[in-house]
């Protein structure tokens, strides 16, 4: 399975940490931001690199299943774009942490929602590695209890 990793750039290095998890169940991340292989995690508005990081974070959710979204405060709020361009182009979004806003409600009692790392790590370590999923057509077209 693929996951894509979102969270605000201060965790950058809790994500490396997560990703390491991830690939050691023998599944794919496919979010590259955290890595610092292209670069400081988090750019200035006015870094020239910025459209192309971007550009890059969304190439990165279309190629993964599953993305897993980090509830914590501070940051600009792009991880809030990215949950709802993945939630918009028919990817699982599972939650990690307690709900920021009504947008999170969407996960919160479906059984796609985790109080902890540890507790998604656990799903995550129960699923065949290279098992994919079908597309979700969203919350309004499908009951969310039927996702993964």
């Amino acid at each position: 399975m693929k996951f894509y990793l979102c969270s605000p750039t201060a965790m950058a290095k809790d994500m490396e940490s997560f990703r390491l998890a991830i690939e050691s169940c023998g599944h794919a991340v496919m979010s590259r931001w955290h890595s610092g292989n292209i670069g400081n995690p988090r750019l200035e508005l006015t870094d020239p690199q910025i459209f192309q990081r971007a550009v890059d974070d969304i190439r990165d959710i279309e190629n993964s299943d599953v993305l897993i979204a980090f509830a914590a405060s501070g940051g600009r709020g792009g991880r809030h774009y990215e949950m709802g361009y993945a939630y918009g182009a028919g990817l699982t979004v599972w939650m990690v942490g307690q709900m920021e806003h009504a947008f999170h409600s969407l996960h919160y009692n479906s059984g796609t929602q985790f109080d902890s790392w540890t507790e998604c790590l656990k799903r995550i370590e129960t699923l065949p590695p290279h098992q994919r999923i079908k597309k979700n057509p969203g919350y309004l077209h499908s009951s969310p209890k039927t996702q993964i």
